[in-house]
């Protein structure tokens, strides 16, 4: 059986989370590894706090190690991701830990992120997420497999 590494890139609200629901279907013992869930409590509430974001970006990527180190055979890096320098480590860990590697950008209008955003990100932030992911889509590098999605 193959080993997948499936990094998600998208602005908040995009529809990064449906899409991995979907993934489900397909590898039902998915790992999914984000930094989001750092700032998850037991009992599922987001408590976020911008001065553990590198924390939480920590956290993601020991899950993401522990996910391959296990052998999972299908594990999901659930961050924005809008730059290259956000994407490459999981790639480069990915591969030296001899998984499949796919990219799969979600697009979304920034003005349907802003509302529907489940996080309460501040619409500046979002905007700036978008820009970044503009400059990073016209620089992926041509041998990494990227699939494009558009959400509703």
């Amino acid at each position: 059986m193959s080993k997948e590494v499936i990094i998600m890139v998208g602005i908040s609200g995009a529809g990064k989370t449906t899409a991995i629901k979907d993934l489900s279907y397909r590898y039902p013992r998915l790992k999914v590894c984000s930094a989001d869930l750092f700032f998850c409590d037991d009992n599922g509430c987001y408590n976020f706090d911008p001065a553990k974001l590198s924390e939480a970006h920590n956290y993601c990527m020991r899950n993401f190690l522990e996910a391959m180190a296990n052998g999972s055979n299908a594990v999901v890096v659930d961050n924005t991701n809008c730059s290259i320098a956000e994407i490459a480590p999981y790639v480069a860990v990915a591969n030296a830990f001899g998984y499949f590697t796919k990219i799969i950008v979600v697009h979304a209008e920034p003005k349907d992120c802003i509302e529907r955003n489940t996080h309460g990100t501040p619409a500046n932030a979002i905007m700036g997420q978008h820009y970044r992911l503009q400059k990073t889509l016209a620089d992926l590098p041509p041998w990494w497999n990227v699939e494009h999605r558009w959400s509703d």
